[in-house]
């Protein structure tokens, strides 16, 4: 069975069900009839908040051997194929507009009846429908064009292994031996840029393929890291969650990262830890005031995304030396 998640990501089509054969002609008939305008208009709306979850064609990320992880730690189901002909919530355009506009929150989906007009899910239905008639099988007597072959190869191999960082626990989040994010060219250089969720940021050597500990943002309770409220905790998008280098970094060696910390985590400071990074400076360090946000928060699970500016003036070593400055904190 099949759910409709993950933002807008979140509405479907029907194809023949031998149960609700008369539904879907009607619903066939309903798209054929739609015009190209009306369809183009719902393609923009589909591609601009739902595809990033259920792909460019509507195939869903379990067909694309695809999972998104914060759905699966809030117990959701994958974005699902919206082309075939499984729905959990209705298959008519009637069940698939409530399912919009109403939405999901279990998988993610937010309700869209304050956002998008009728006439806007209409045309994200129809468009959806006539994806669904696209892909639809095609029939025997038809002589199928055979594929061609390009004589094209994807060879895949390992390049590193990051050292594990898991709790070797059966959970799917915590217990995976390590979480690798993201990696990036170091500018200038001959080096790659990696991150573990957990809290580390490592420098890869490409031409030794050598691994070495940069930054160790996970400073809980005893850790040896540089934020006392820093947390990877499951069911959050957690962590340390991203990096990006400056535009001149290669002349002035400022990068950028984007980490969680829990506010309610109890006599501690929110800035870094003396002596946790020796060569990093921290006199400058003031807490930024956190944005102001729309809606009033569960306290209890309330998280702050922290963004901090760092500034490394030997940028050809494998140790920080420089300055840390908070940019923005939001909850």
């Amino acid at each position: 069975m099949k759910s409709i998640n993950c933002g807008f990501k979140a509405i479907g089509l029907c194809l023949l069900i031998a149960t609700n054969a008369p539904i879907f002609a009607a619903e066939k008939q309903a798209s054929a009839s739609a015009s190209p305008q009306f369809l183009a208009a719902g393609k923009v709306l589909y591609e601009v908040n739902c595809a990033n979850c259920h792909g460019p064609h509507a195939q869903g990320a379990a067909k694309a051997d695809i999972e998104i992880s914060i759905i699966t730690e809030r117990g959701g189901k994958q974005p699902p194929d919206l082309t075939d002909a499984i729905w959990d919530h209705g298959s008519t355009d009637s069940d698939i507009t409530t399912t919009i506009k109403k939405g999901i929150p279990l998988n993610m989906m937010p309700a869209y009846e304050e956002s998008l007009s009728d006439v806007q899910i209409g045309s994200v239905v129809a468009y959806l429908r006539s994806l669904a008639m696209s892909s639809a099988p095609v029939p025997a007597t038809t002589t199928a064009q055979a594929p061609q072959n390009f004589e094209r190869m994807l060879e895949l191999a390992d390049y590193v292994d990051l050292p594990i960082t898991g709790d070797m626990s059966p959970d799917r989040v915590s217990g995976v031996l390590a979480r690798g994010s993201i990696l990036r060219d170091e500018p200038g250089s001959e080096r790659f840029f990696v991150n573990d969720l957990v809290g580390l940021l490592y420098i890869i050597d490409k031409k030794t393929k050598q691994l070495t500990p940069y930054l160790n943002f996970d400073g809980r309770g005893d850790r040896d890291g540089v934020f006392p409220k820093f947390t990877p905790a499951q069911g959050y998008a957690a962590g340390l969650l991203n990096f990006a280098f400056d535009p001149d970094y290669a002349r002035n060696g400022i990068f950028y990262t984007l980490h969680m910390e829990n506010p309610n985590t109890r006599a501690e400071s929110a800035g870094p830890k003396m002596g946790a990074v020796p060569g990093l400076e921290v006199a400058g360090y003031t807490t930024t005031p956190v944005l102001p946000t729309p809606i009033i928060p569960d306290v209890a699970a309330t998280r702050d995304f922290v963004v901090v500016e760092w500034t490394d003036r030997q940028i050809g070593n494998t140790t920080f030396e420089g300055t840390a400055i908070p940019s923005g904190r939001a909850h």
